[in-house]
């Protein structure tokens, strides 16, 4: 009989995990679907509440400021009671308040339920990414993070979609931004009922001393019987008196959260702002609102599902560090070249197909190499840290491009937001190098082998913070 994770780490792709990334995605297609819906809805927002697009833009902020404390509060809850279980209760919570969204044409009632959302769906990428990670085997762990974003990016797609939908039938109305609003539920609610059916993550499981629970969930995976004892012996080396604050904050996983920080935290301004205004943009070169709004899908989240597939071929021969770092540095000038080019609309769709081709590359490797890099017992909040600099990009965003195109032109957003990605990303290469590679390596592994950064003395010796986790 196997013994330990191996079995899963050396696992051959198949339907367990077919279905796993499924599962785990449904999520991130629920948020940016969630995402760009409120988009799709901006000329209906501006007409029905009669308000500007500064106000369209607070709105949005408050809903990723929710994604903020959601993302660093369900992280640390999906590390306390499990994935599973946080994964559900989330959606859950989001489909309530995107159901009332559509129900209460109310401003105030709009800001407080669209923050709520915010809140459900920043934690969802904790626990399922952590879970996703847990399961995934080594050769293909890097390939079924990857493909979780191109859902994510399915799910922008298909909003912009029923926004030209809606568009056409209802126009700028009343009823346009209510149905388009409550129709954000709609995902959520198949993501709880497939959710139900997934094992909870075996690592963690055996983390709370849970192995027969484990041994079950390795088994539906892999299908290969498990020795209990033999679990229990390949467990004894990771076993630490390190409590989980004292883990994440030591100076090794510190250091590890500061880089990631900078990285999902400046070059996302582009990819948020480009998705949040499109159709605003677009309107300004006299196309019309619907089609502004279809253009969404088209130039926008239909090069992200194209790109995302391309990612998950690649990413596993390239490297996650190169393809990171080659694309980030795409982005920030992709947004520097669309800023010469805002007054001419072919010059427009080129850069936005680019920007979000190059994006969702970017991001899907950024946003998920703290799934690899934590260890178990610190994962999700670890996840949910870097989750919650990515929302307060994205807030940050929503709050201050229209101030930015107000006093520096549309011209001068880009150019500021592409400095900002460039700065970001060299940053971020200069500090992540220093890390040790994750490619071809299972998690326990990863975070045991001896830290190259230079680590804390006393009980927190080099040797044995790597222990404290997987």
């Amino acid at each position: 009989m196997a013994s330990g994770f191996e079995v899963m780490d050396d696992a051959k792709f198949g339907n367990f995990h077919r279905k796993l990334v499924f599962i785990t995605g449904v999520g991130a297609f629920t948020d940016l679907y969630n995402t760009i819906i409120y988009t799709a809805a901006v000329f209906s927002i501006l007409s029905v509440y009669h308000t500007t697009l500064t106000v369209y833009g607070v709105i949005g902020f408050l809903f990723f400021i929710g994604g903020v404390i959601g993302a660093l509060t369900w992280g640390i809850i999906a590390d306390l009671i499990g994935r599973k279980i946080s994964f559900i209760l989330d959606l859950v919570i989001m489909v309530v308040f995107a159901l009332a969204s559509g129900l209460f044409v109310n401003l105030t009632a709009l800001m407080i339920f669209r923050f709520l959302i915010g809140f459900a769906l920043g934690g969802d990428y904790p626990s399922a990414l952590a879970l996703l990670s847990e399961y995934s085997p080594v050769k293909s762990r890097g390939k079924l993070l990857v493909t979780f974003w191109t859902l994510f990016a399915v799910g922008g797609f298909a909003a912009g979609i029923v926004g030209y939908l809606t568009l056409l039938r209802w126009g700028v109305s009343t009823l346009q931004m209510q149905i388009v609003l409550a129709s954000g539920a709609i995902p959520g609610i198949i993501g709880i009922v497939v959710r139900l059916h997934i094992p909870e993550s075996p690592r963690w499981l055996a983390r709370k001393g849970r192995l027969d629970d484990a041994i079950k969930s390795i088994e539906t995976a892999t299908g290969v019987k498990i020795n209990k004892a033999t679990l229990v012996e390949s467990l004894a080396p990771i076993k630490s008196r390190i409590n989980s604050a004292k883990l994440f904050f030591n100076r090794k996983y510190t250091y590890i959260t500061v880089a990631l920080a900078v990285v999902v935290l400046l070059p996302n301004f582009i990819p948020t702002a480009a998705a949040s205004f499109t159709p605003y943009l677009f309107a300004t070169l006299g196309f019309a609102k619907t089609a502004s709004t279809l253009y969404i899908s088209l130039f926008f989240e239909l090069p992200l599902i194209i790109f995302g597939i391309l990612a998950s071929m690649l990413v596993e021969k390239i490297g996650r560090l190169k393809t990171m770092t080659i694309d980030g540095i795409i982005i920030g000038i992709g947004a520097i070249v669309m800023s010469f080019l805002l007054h001419n609309a072919l010059g427009l769709i080129i850069s936005f197909i680019v920007a979000a081709g190059t994006s969702i590359i970017y991001f899907s490797v950024a946003y998920t190499l703290g799934a690899e890099l934590y260890p178990t017992q610190i994962r999700g909040a670890g996840i949910g840290y870097n989750t919650s600099l990515s929302r307060l990009s994205g807030a940050l965003a929503y709050l201050i491009t229209p101030l930015l195109i107000a006093f520096y032109g549309e011209s001068g957003l880009w150019k500021i937001y592409g400095s900002l990605a460039l700065i970001g990303i060299v940053i971020s290469y200069i500090m992540l190098r220093k890390i040790t590679s994750v490619e071809g390596k299972s998690l326990e592994s990863i975070s045991e082998e001896p830290n190259k950064i230079q680590q804390g003395t006393g009980s927190e010796s080099p040797d044995a913070i790597p222990h404290g986790g997987d």
